[in-house]
């Protein structure tokens, strides 16, 4: 064999070298893509659990508010649940991501009072269908918070009678 024939062959041995090492490459390019995308769907999934337990710790606080408010401050003008159609909107930290950074919502507020209430308690009821008096107000209180681009809504509705 003489020496041109040996350069050939060296030549695209050298050649094949490239075009596999390119399509080594291009595979693991593709494969650390796809396992970007995984973990970033993981971890999203792991963000909307947090923010169920967190919103879940939230609003059970505010269930316990709204118990334990006096009647008379429920009802009254400062109250922090106004009167539907009217609400109170409050932005408000739930906990902080690792490294500090807050969590925020947003929280809504309002009460209703309940039909069977007598007129100046906000009802449409009657000395007949409510001889005792009674007043009954369903206090809600609604999260709103956004997740991977979806935004979501909680709610929790508390019934005040006397």
């Amino acid at each position: 064999m003489t020496l041109n024939g040996l350069l050939r062959t060296r030549a695209g041995q050298r050649g094949f070298t490239l075009v596999e090492i390119t399509m080594a490459t291009a595979l693991l390019t593709a494969l650390s893509v796809i396992l970007l995308k995984v973990s970033i769907q993981i971890s999203s999934m792991q963000s909307w659990a947090a923010m169920q337990s967190l919103t879940d710790a939230y609003l059970s606080r505010e269930t316990a508010l709204a118990s334990r408010l006096p009647f008379a401050d429920l009802v009254s003008a400062e109250s922090p649940w106004p009167p539907y159609p009217e609400s109170s909107e409050t932005e408000v930290v739930i906990g902080r991501y690792p490294g500090g950074r807050e969590i925020r919502v947003s929280l809504f507020r309002f009460r209703e009072p309940d039909p069977n209430n007598l007129d100046l308690s906000g009802g449409s009821g009657t000395l007949l269908t409510n001889p005792a008096r009674t007043e009954a107000w369903k206090a809600r209180s609604v999260i709103s918070y956004r997740v991977a681009g979806r935004d979501y809504h909680k709610a929790r509705t508390i019934l005040r009678v006397r």
